[in-house]
């Protein structure tokens, strides 16, 4: 009777141990290589101005921060001209991988003041006071295929969806609104077994192109990571341009 006891519990921890898929890390889809720590994203204009920007200034766009599981654990956009502002969200994990979320902006002296909060219309549900939480969905692969966000009401606030192909290689993004709406939608396109992409077609709310970039010339660090690369782009109301994007990349030491 023990012996059959010790075999039920054993098989049922190896069983348990082959159905429990690894989640890929955000690091991981990103597509970094190395065990990254910090990134920081910049873009310079090539040939001619951008948004007023000379050829050679290099302007802050976007700023990531990674644990050492490679969880990411913050995220900055910056705008406002050569991304003066910035705008940051801090996440905090629960034991099930899920986040709240925390926004934080940090103005320019220079900049114009941000625009007051909308005011409550008479007889509407109280604002929300809480940070928003994410929750995520896996696939059978360990990649995240959906982003749930709700405020601290219960109330849903907008979901991301993903696809991927079978390189781990992020092939689709689309953001729907809180009526499930689709607000939009972005696609990436690759050349052979290379891991950067070469193209990402945006699209807007109405199904057309808002913004199409072609990537090239990709120059690599000693990790594998791709540091400097220049984007041919198309926006919509501007005439076409090219830029130089920079990642000055952070390590964790192994």
């Amino acid at each position: 009777m023990m012996k059959m006891i010790l075999f039920l519990l054993l098989f049922s921890l190896a069983f348990g141990q082959v159905g429990k898929v690894k989640r890929k890390s955000d690091r991981e889809l990103a597509g970094y290589v190395g065990p990254v720590k910090q990134v920081l994203e910049e873009w310079t204009p090539i040939e001619k101005p951008r948004h007023y920007i000379q050829p050679g200034t290099r302007c802050r766009n976007h700023a990531t921060v990674y644990d050492e599981q490679g969880r990411e654990i913050q995220s900055s956009s910056f705008s406002n001209s050569c991304g003066t502002d910035e705008n940051r969200n801090t996440y905090t994990y629960d034991a099930e991988g899920n986040y709240t979320i925390r926004y934080e902006s940090f103005h320019d002296p220079k900049s114009p003041p941000p625009p007051p909060p909308p005011m409550i219309p008479p007889g509407a549900k109280p604002r929300a006071t809480g940070p928003p939480k994410a929750v995520f969905k896996y696939d059978a692969q360990g990649h995240k295929i959906e982003k749930t966000v709700i405020n601290s009401n219960g109330d849903l606030l907008y979901r991301v969806m993903w696809e991927w192909d079978d390189k781990d290689r992020m092939k689709e993004q689309q953001s729907f609104d809180a009526n499930g709406t689709l607000t939009g939608r972005s696609i990436r396109r690759y050349e052979g077994q290379q891991r950067h992409p070469l193209e990402s077609t945006i699209y807007g709310r109405d199904g057309k192109i808002i913004f199409k970039a072609t990537y090239s010339a990709y120059k690599l660090n000693a990790q594998g990571d791709w540091i400097e690369r220049k984007e041919a782009w198309e926006e919509i109301g501007q005439s076409p341009g090219s830029t130089l994007a920079f990642r000055t990349i952070k390590y964790y030491e192994k």
